[in-house]
């Protein structure tokens, strides 16, 4: 059940797509989505310090100008983001997270179902024009489920691909997708995925998740391929498309948990996928 859903507030369309997504799960589950805005402290001050030791009293001018710039731009974005859950008629809460954007994000997914992010961030101040690492230092920290979305994936999910190896991580990630599941298309594909070249192993491993899903209603696809996962789970990601990535994104024990970690790592950095993640 989504009952708590936390969502990152940007300036951007991935942003946009973000909350599109949380508030669809929140109607879904009738829970709650809470919207985090901004105010990196730590980006700001560093960029404060390019200004010469001398010139102090400038510096601190600049700072609490650039300070009270982001907080308003920040409440504007939340305001944005209040008009559209009272469109969608969904419960909303909103929080200012002052400090590092993943800080912020991780005191509140200590106390909720799920974080859903877009696969672009802006939350850091230097990060303007360019993307911020929050997601990666999300998915690294270990709590809830992380969904990330480009800003054109589709709703409901048509297609979902769960990359199988055998491993806790990706046992986790299959298990806390369907508790969490979200709404789905009338006739959805799912696809049970084995990159191995021992076709009896792949599907003797394959056997046990998909008994899994289908005791929970789902029809599944199984499918044991040969080669690299990394690049086999990638092909196959993008001839789904846009279908959801389910992955245990951390893998930091067994070599098979080390490998998907890695998957995971280039399906983050792409960026254009969908992708359900856990630690």
């Amino acid at each position: 059940m989504n009952k708590r859903i936390v969502v990152g507030v940007d300036h951007t369309r991935h942003s946009l797509k973000a909350v599109d997504v949380a508030i669809a799960r929140a109607l879904h589950h009738q829970g709650v989505v809470i919207g985090v805005g901004f105010v990196d402290l730590p980006g700001l001050e560093r960029a404060n310090t390019l200004v010469a030791p001398a010139a102090a009293f400038v510096a601190h001018k600049m700072l609490a100008s650039h300070r009270a710039e982001m907080e308003k731009r920040t409440l504007y974005l939340l305001e944005k983001f209040i008009d559209r859950c009272r469109t969608a008629g969904v419960d909303f809460e909103t929080k200012v997270a002052e400090g590092r954007p993943d800080d912020g994000l991780f005191e509140l997914s200590l106390t909720a179902d799920l974080v859903v992010l877009g696969t672009r961030t802006h939350f850091a101040y230097e990060s303007k024009q360019m993307s911020d690492d929050t997601l990666s230092q999300m998915v690294s920290r270990r709590v809830c489920p992380v969904l990330a979305v480009p800003p054109d994936v589709e709703l409901p999910v048509p297609n979902v691909l769960f990359p199988y190896d055998g491993s806790a991580a990706a046992a986790r990630a299959l298990r806390l997708f369907v508790y969490l599941t979200p709404p789905l298309a009338a006739d959805p594909n799912l696809v049970l995925l084995c990159v191995t070249d021992d076709e009896k192993e792949g599907q003797r491993l394959l056997d046990g998740p998909a008994r899994f899903l289908e005791g929970h209603g789902h029809k599944v696809t199984r499918e044991v391929v040969a080669g690299s996962p990394k690049k086999v789970v990638v092909r196959r990601a993008r001839e789904l498309q846009p279908g959801v990535v389910v992955l245990g994104a951390q893998g930091q024990g067994r070599l098979r948990e080390r490998v998907f970690g890695s998957v995971s790592k280039r399906l983050i950095e792409d960026g254009s996928l969908p992708l359900f993640l856990t630690a």
